[in-house]
């Protein structure tokens, strides 16, 4: 699993994994590549994704604790 999250700073995502107690990697878009491929408009843009890149969840809003448990059970 992988998520990727584009927003102001890497720290901001790290600390939530952190304190929520995830271990999956994070990608953080310094160069804003996915930023305009994917056409982020809004921030927070979290993504999570199977192995081999597929997209299995967008989302453009602040995710809860069970919100991110229950994308990362559908992808597991």
């Amino acid at each position: 699993e992988l998520a990727a999250q584009i927003c102001r700073d890497p720290q901001d995502a790290a600390e939530v994994l952190r304190e929520g107690g995830y271990t999956f990697p994070v990608c953080y878009d310094r160069e804003k590549c996915l930023e305009g491929e994917l056409l982020v408009r809004t921030l927070p843009y979290v993504l999570f994704l199977k192995r081999g890149a597929e997209v299995v969840h967008v989302r453009n809003t602040v995710l809860t604790a069970e919100e991110m448990d229950a994308m990362i059970a559908d992808i597991r």
